[in-house]
């Protein structure tokens, strides 16, 4: 395919297009790339591993789409992220406590998903974080959150209780 032949491009958008099937592990070729935005399409099954790869991608959007399987540990390979958005896909499992060491985050969208258990406690070391939406999994427990002023938070459609909300606020007052 000719798209992964472009090594030298840092912006790649192809939402809306209605593609379908797996990514491509070619994709790792495209090592440049800091903006990958493949949302509103039909693309389908787990992350590739090559997708972690992609070591100087400053946003990864791949919302509205049908992936599936776990969030890889590997996305700590992403050090340079500050946009994941992956909300609206079918990831299951646990959010991987590897995503704390993505420190330069400031937007982590992950709401309808089939997200579940405990929030990571390393989440408390994302403290560049704006936007987080977590909302519509099935998250369990929260008991840290970066101490920072978020523009948004949403957290409802989960799992928790008002006493695993409690404490949490209370240290934001």
């Amino acid at each position: 395919n000719e798209l992964y032949n472009l090594i030298y491009i840092n912006h790649l958008d192809l939402s809306y297009n209605f593609f379908s099937g797996k990514l491509n592990p070619a994709i790792s070729k495209l090592t440049k790339l800091e903006y990958l935005v493949l949302s509103e399409n039909q693309l389908f099954g787990e992350l590739i591993p090559e997708i972690f790869q992609l070591t100087s991608l400053k946003d990864l959007n791949l919302r509205k789409n049908k992936f599936t399987g776990g969030i890889s540990s590997k996305i700590a390979n992403l050090k340079n992220l500050e946009k994941l958005r992956l909300g609206q896909n079918s990831f299951i499992g646990m959010l991987p406590p590897e995503i704390g060491q993505l420190t330069q985050l400031t937007e982590l969208s992950i709401q309808g998903n089939q997200l579940e258990g405990p929030l990571p406690n390393s989440l408390d070391q994302l403290t560049n974080l704006q936007i987080i939406y977590l909302n519509d999994n099935y998250f369990t427990e929260i008991s840290k959150l970066p101490n920072t002023w978020y523009r948004l938070l949403n957290i409802s459609g989960n799992n928790f209780t008002f006493e695993d909300l409690l404490p949490v606020f209370q240290s934001k007052l």
